[in-house]
């Protein structure tokens, strides 16, 4: 067992219009999972053709891979949840860009929270109906900017 391991539980996931740093975010709730924030950097080639056997590489551009959310479903769009949910439908139509936001817990407590920080798009929304499960709503948002900022450990952004 990890000492001070922090599991998933009180992630928080939020949005807001794109250029409005001072614009509060909104909070997307019922959140089952959220998978991606994963940054690679491409493997550029530099070796040069010598006596040396070894070949060399460079890092080269970044790829951030899409976030994936996991809800569970409302599709009562004129209540509680579900309107939330209705807007991210009506974002992926859009095709418009916004600010998401990640929070982790850092502590037990909740009080104190890593912030990830990007601008994208709902790119694919599926609605999935099991017979005998809940109905869950997924969501993947795909990058579309020109940095990823990780925030310092610090109080919540997202009400």
């Amino acid at each position: 067992m990890a000492d001070n391991g922090m599991i998933g539980n009180g992630t928080k996931v939020g949005h807001r219009v794109v250029d409005s740093p001072l614009g509060a975010f909104v909070q997307i709730g019922q959140i089952l999972n959220v998978e991606g924030l994963e940054i690679a950097r491409d493997k550029v080639n530099s070796t040069v053709h010598s006596s040396n056997i070894y070949k060399r590489s460079m890092p080269g551009m970044a790829e951030v891979s899409p976030l994936v959310l996991e809800l569970l479903a409302n599709p009562n769009e004129a209540a509680g949840e579900g309107t939330i949910q209705e807007d991210l439908i009506d974002l992926l139509v859009a095709g418009t860009t916004v600010n998401w936001r990640i929070e982790v817990p850092v502590d037990r407590a909740q009080s104190s929270f890593k912030g990830y920080e990007f601008d994208g798009y709902v790119r694919t929304w599926s609605h999935g109906k099991p017979i005998e499960d809940r109905q869950t709503y997924t969501f993947n948002i795909e990058f579309d900017d020109a940095s990823f900022t990780l925030d310092t450990a610090g109080p919540s952004e997202i009400p």
